[in-house]
């Protein structure tokens, strides 16, 4: 390594260690002083549903929506330089993807995904079995994914008889992901700017988080 390299070098690793003891000892606090006293007196029953996952080290998270075939796919695969996902002027995502890093390229169900307690994703399970079906993660060995993960998405549907097809609440599971993403890219195609109703429905759910929004 060069000088400037190994400064850049040392530098990120000590950011990295601060921020990682940071987190650990707000953890701790959290564990040890206020988690007690929200059981006592069932704090569960009215809190945010986003609140404790926020509490845990977790990567940041970006979060793609739009229509189908807007090339969200194909924008995460151009991220990663990896061909992860399906793409092809059909629709071809049908799932809520998770991409995260891994050592070796492989996928993880909803279920296992949802039942890991050290992702926070277990309260995505209240969402039903139906929906645990379009839930699923990869792990790509990509260098970008070791400080974020992203988030692919079915696509926005244009006729009310598709959004009725859908097996679980669209809407109630997208306003979930808003909520905890640290970024959210909604991707239009140029040729195609149809806006149906659960379009104009998906950005309702923005309430409170507009500031999360990009438009591509």
């Amino acid at each position: 390594r060069c000088p400037l390299d190994l400064r850049v070098y040392i530098a990120e690793s000590t950011w990295q260690e601060q921020f990682n003891t940071t987190c650990s000892e707000i953890k701790r606090i959290y564990e040890d002083s206020i988690e007690p006293v929200e059981k006592r007196y069932q704090y569960e029953l009215f809190k945010p549903t986003y609140f404790s996952d926020t509490l845990k080290p977790n990567k940041p998270l970006v979060l793609f929506l739009g229509p189908f075939s807007a090339g969200k796919s194909t924008f995460i695969n151009y991220l990663l330089g990896h061909d992860c996902l399906w793409t092809g002027p059909q629709p071809t995502t049908d799932k809520f993807t998770i991409i995260m890093h891994g050592t070796e390229e492989s996928k993880i169900s909803g279920r296992i995904l949802t039942s890991n307690p050290e992702l926070p994703f277990r309260r995505l399970a209240e969402f039903g079995n139906q929906f645990l079906e379009t839930l699923e993660g990869i792990q790509v060995p990509a260098d970008f994914l070791k400080n974020i993960s992203l988030i692919d998405t079915p696509g926005v549907l244009e006729s009310a008889r598709e959004v009725h097809s859908r097996a679980y609440d669209y809407m109630k599971v997208t306003r979930w992901f808003i909520e905890r993403a640290d970024l959210v890219l909604v991707l239009f195609d140029l040729s195609k700017l149809d806006a149906g109703m659960e379009l104009r429905s998906m950005f309702q759910q923005f309430k409170g988080h507009e500031s999360k929004l990009r438009m591509v």
